[in-house]
């Protein structure tokens, strides 16, 4: 879906067939091959589509691939179900408005970074403004939520605002939220990402996976974390 607008996409399901994409020299390289693609559109609902085996993500969220570089917005996607996915469950790259709820991310792996949500700007291009997630089941990652913020940082200021509820994470292997990698370089990268009300069970760690990160950058909270050993 790239850019359009006004479109709603019902009980999909996409099968990537990715053990006959499985050809050498590239098995481990590489994520493109992706069940929806949304590029550019706005005012765009997603209603329980399955994604299944893709070789890239679920579903792709990124700025339109024209001159413009329009960023993707009003994006409404409920109780989406990937399983395994080589790359990720859902990638934003870009997003304004965008409202992910429920939803089940399973069993991603096989090229990095192998999450079920992964929120990770191209350039600084990319903007991430309201994006929530509500209620969203991760389970058998190698990382339950990603959010990598290495490339956003640039001439253009970027006020991230994150707010994800609800998380239930289960067997991580890395970690069940990230928030990582973000050197501003001396911009402005303001803003907050939210994790509330989570339940984390059998974690790796006991608490955010923050590394490399420029506490300039926007503020990190987590409340009220429940974890199960």
């Amino acid at each position: 879906m790239w850019d359009v607008s006004d479109v709603v996409l019902e009980n999909a399901t996409l099968d990537g067939s990715r053990e006959l994409n499985s050809a050498q020299p590239k098995t481990h390289s590489e994520g493109y091959g992706m069940g929806i693609s949304i590029a550019g559109s706005s005012k765009i609902t997603i209603k329980s589509a399955t994604t299944v085996g893709c070789w890239g993500d679920g579903i792709y969220l990124a700025n339109s691939y024209q001159p413009t570089s329009m960023p993707p917005q009003y994006i409404h996607v409920i109780d989406h179900h990937a399983n395994n996915c080589r790359r990720q469950g859902i990638s934003i790259i870009s997003g304004r408005n965008v409202f992910i709820e429920g939803g089940l991310w399973e069993n991603i792996g096989g090229t990095a970074p192998s999450a079920g949500l992964d929120i990770e700007p191209n350039s600084n291009r990319d903007v991430l403004e309201n994006i929530r997630i509500v209620n969203p089941v991760t389970r058998n990652c190698k990382i339950g939520i990603l959010v990598y913020l290495l490339k956003i940082a640039g001439v253009e200021s970027k006020d991230v605002q994150i707010d994800i509820s609800g998380q239930r994470d289960e067997s991580a292997k890395i970690a069940a939220f990230s928030v990582s990698g973000l050197d501003t370089k001396g911009s402005i990268v303001k803003g907050r990402i939210v994790n509330r009300s989570a339940t984390w069970i059998k974690p790796k760690l006991l608490s955010v996976e923050s590394h490399d990160y420029d506490k300039r950058g926007p503020q990190i909270v987590v409340t009220d974390l429940k974890t199960i050993r």
